[in-house]
């Protein structure tokens, strides 16, 4: 969403009233052994776990099918995901 931009963020944070706001990016990356370990992962995910557990084992199995070909996966089977969010800081007056 365009309100998770940092530029967005800071005024969001100013129109609040903060002060000294700073914003900035953070970068994370995260290993999986393989797509087995990935998808236990993603079922017990907040955002979408509740959601996938409601597939049927049909549309489940088409999913997983299509995300073992979209993921990246190195020599050794290993998944490697990464992911940046975007944070704000400030201090009130």
């Amino acid at each position: 969403a365009d309100v998770s931009r940092t530029e967005a963020l800071q005024a969001l944070w100013e129109a609040a009233g903060l002060q000294q706001v700073q914003t900035c990016q953070i970068r994370v990356q995260r290993s999986f052994a393989g797509f087995e370990a990935y998808w236990a992962t993603v079922l017990c995910a907040p955002s979408v776990g509740e959601r996938l557990s409601q597939l049927t084992p049909a549309d489940a199995a088409a999913l997983q099918d299509r995300l073992r070909h979209a993921l990246p996966v190195d020599a050794e089977g290993r998944i490697h995901c990464s992911a940046v969010a975007n944070a704000a800081r400030g201090r009130k007056p």
